[in-house]
């Protein structure tokens, strides 16, 4: 069940430039600022990726497309790296690395999924 979006929700979506809460210089800085913002929605709901499998993540990221609220999804624009993406191949394919950045990149689909397509009542 989708619940209808609240103002906030839509001028969250309406902003191109994240917050300097939401900000910082390096990606290993912007992952420990986003990680810090994740688990103050919830400490015991997040989980490392390192800790999932690449089939987990994408039967999550198709859960979480689900749930996509469309006011917010509509107002972004195809080229806005915050709208609905297409999956990566999750095909299998020979070899560790391959496995690992496959996971990886689902994981930030994940986390886009949560973060931007969600009302904050449905996350």
């Amino acid at each position: 069940v989708v619940v209808a979006s609240m103002p906030a929700d839509l001028s969250r979506a309406d902003a191109r430039v994240p917050g300097d809460a939401y900000r910082a210089t390096t990606f290993e800085g912007m992952s420990q600022v986003l990680n810090g913002h994740l688990l103050e929605l919830s400490r015991d709901a997040f989980l490392p990726c390192a800790d999932f499998q690449v089939p987990d993540l994408a039967a999550l990221e198709a859960r979480l497309a689900a749930l996509a609220h469309p006011d917010i999804v509509r107002r972004y624009a195809r080229d806005d790296g915050r709208s609905p993406g297409r999956t990566p191949d999750v095909s299998p394919a020979p070899g560790k690395e391959h496995e690992t950045v496959v996971r990886d990149g689902l994981c930030h689909s994940v986390v886009r999924g949560l973060v931007h397509h969600l009302s904050e009542a449905d996350r």
